[in-house]
């Protein structure tokens, strides 16, 4: 399977002549068992991306299996890592080169705890929850029709 690489040249120049398939092994594209392998028994994922993230599912799956996180400190990722505590957050490259040597005082399992208490399923179902609640709060009932059926105008900013 192909894979798509964003910056083919970045790719060739600083990448390609490092894979030596023993240390250094680019996997390309891979399905969703073999990801949760590698996620699960890496070091640390590095996540630098030069422009501001709204949200990044490698990070949390990431993170999800164990693993902590280097990203740079843009968008969403002071949201999703906790610096310090679940990862790295890092302004530049050499910061990221840096932080590689910390990785170690970081708690896989704060790590995975962190990511299970923002996205387990009992939190979004309380949350979906909370927003009904709210919705059904601000419906204001107008009057009540003939034959005991009622009206509700509702207009809600959630």
């Amino acid at each position: 399977m192909n894979c798509f690489v964003a910056d083919k040249q970045y790719f060739e120049k600083e990448v390609q002549p490092y894979i030596d398939n023993k240390q250094i092994i680019y996997e390309k594209h891979v399905d969703p068992e073999r990801k949760k392998e590698l996620l699960s028994n890496v070091y640390a994922l590095l996540h630098i991306i030069n422009h501001d993230e709204t949200f990044e599912l490698d990070v949390v799956e990431a993170m999800a299996s164990g693993t902590p996180v280097i990203a740079m400190n843009k968008g969403m990722m002071p949201e999703l890592i906790r610096d310090g505590e679940t990862g790295f957050l890092v302004n530049n490259i050499n910061e990221a080169a840096e932080t590689v040597q910390k990785i170690g005082s970081i708690s896989r399992k704060k790590c995975r705890d962190s990511i299970e208490k923002k996205f387990s399923i009992d939190r979004m179902v309380a949350d979906y929850i909370k927003v009904y609640e709210t919705i059904i709060e601000k419906c204001k009932l107008e009057s009540v029709r003939p034959g005991g059926t009622m009206r509700c105008s509702c207009i809600c900013q959630v």
